[in-house]
């Protein structure tokens, strides 16, 4: 490789590697400069923030900031029920759906770390009554089980559409 091809990549890498300990130092002196504000002119920050979102974005939804067990501002606005004009309020539930594959993925590999999970075993190991016995854990967090569509068991199986789905209810359905 010749000399002028070396000396770029140098420049590349010593420009990137500069770029991170410039980004790495404003993200430590903004820290310092938030943590050492008033904690009062921050929950008026944080408030102005939520009426400008409420207010201009049409924010529908809970607003919380917390700094480790401190929750430090809280809000809502908008409706739980858009048809019934059903107001949220800081108690209100969500149904949060897909995401919550990012948790359970998250808290299977944070088992799998500390060596209380071992994610190349069956499902079965940990789960005996589980109907398939040759499904790993990977498997299920790459999405690549096989496991059945559940909304068409749903749609067969569970016929009170007034009560939610369960794990349990979705279990022994699979079972059936």
């Amino acid at each position: 490789m010749p000399v002028c091809k070396h000396s770029v990549i140098f420049l590349v890498l010593f420009f990137v590697q500069s770029l991170n300990n410039c980004i790495s130092q404003s993200f430590t002196t903004s820290n310092r400069y938030f943590d050492s504000l008033n904690d009062v002119y921050k929950i008026k920050q944080l408030d102005n923030l939520f009426i400008y979102l409420k207010n201009e974005k049409h924010f529908n939804g809970t607003f919380l900031v917390a700094k480790g067990e401190d929750i430090l501002y809280e809000n809502v606005s908008g409706y739980s029920s858009y048809s019934t004009k059903h107001r949220l309020n800081l108690h209100s539930s969500f149904e949060i759906a897909s995401i919550s594959k990012s948790f359970t993925a998250v808290a299977v590999l944070m088992l799998y770390e500390e060596g209380k999970v071992d994610i190349h075993q069956n499902v079965s190991n940990y789960l005996p009554d589980f109907p398939y016995t040759d499904i790993t854990i990977h498997q299920l967090l790459c999405h690549r089980s096989g496991l059945p569509d559940y909304f068409d068991f749903a749609e067969k199986y569970h016929k009170n559409t007034q009560y939610p789905l369960t794990n349990d209810s979705l279990l022994s359905m699979l079972q059936a």
